[in-house]
């Protein structure tokens, strides 16, 4: 990273690609924001190799539902479903707020090979998050069901001035608490990350 700071960023080009969960990868996303030029590859599954994400943007859109049930609540879950459903029960084993919902047309875990695509959701994202704001919302409990990219492309987006505080979350399917952790993002103020535990 110093060399990164010492350096002209039109000259510099940044390779991405990661296999980390879902809070430490918006972290990482967080934190790389919009410096310089970031080419982002991610796992094909199906084809067993590292691949870059540079396909034709599908025109896939999210279905928000929610937002107006919140009344003026502070503290809302965003359940945000790219690649696979979020459940409601699981959702409760966690949460004790009012719920926001994303849901990506025609859910799938392999339809994310568009940057333009992906940029245009975490614009969706954001405008979402935004509107939240503007109703009172200070904090969001962000449950992201995505692919790396995805997920690393949302935190790159994610406002560190302008948005409520964000809490990222990791899934672990069959646990007693389906969220059990999550990464506090520094942003709204907040200088560090901070790890934090459902009790």
């Amino acid at each position: 990273m110093q060399s990164k700071k010492d350096g002209d960023r039109a000259d510099l080009r940044t390779i991405y690609g990661g296999l980390t969960s879902v809070p430490y990868t918006f972290l990482t996303g967080v934190l790389l924001d919009d410096e310089g030029s970031i080419i982002t590859y991610d796992w094909d599954r199906t084809q067993e190799a590292w691949r870059k994400i540079e396909g034709p943007d599908d025109g896939a859109q999210f279905h928000v539902d929610g937002v107006e049930a919140i009344e003026g609540a502070p503290e809302v879950v965003l359940a945000t479903a790219f690649s696979y459903p979020i459940q409601d029960d699981e959702l409760a084993t966690t949460f004790n707020f009012p719920r926001i919902r994303l849901t990506l047309d025609g859910i799938s875990s392999d339809g994310h090979w568009s940057q333009q695509k992906q940029n245009r959701l975490a614009q969706e994202f954001l405008e979402v998050v935004k509107n939240l704001a503007g109703k009172g919302v200070k904090r969001l409990h962000l449950v992201l069901a995505a692919p790396n990219s995805v997920v690393f492309t949302f935190g790159r987006r994610y406002d560190k001035r302008n948005l409520p505080e964000i809490v990222v979350y990791q899934y672990e399917r069959g646990e007693p608490v389906a969220y059990p952790w999550g990464v506090s993002m520094p942003v709204a103020g907040r200088d560090e990350a901070k790890v934090v535990y459902v009790r």
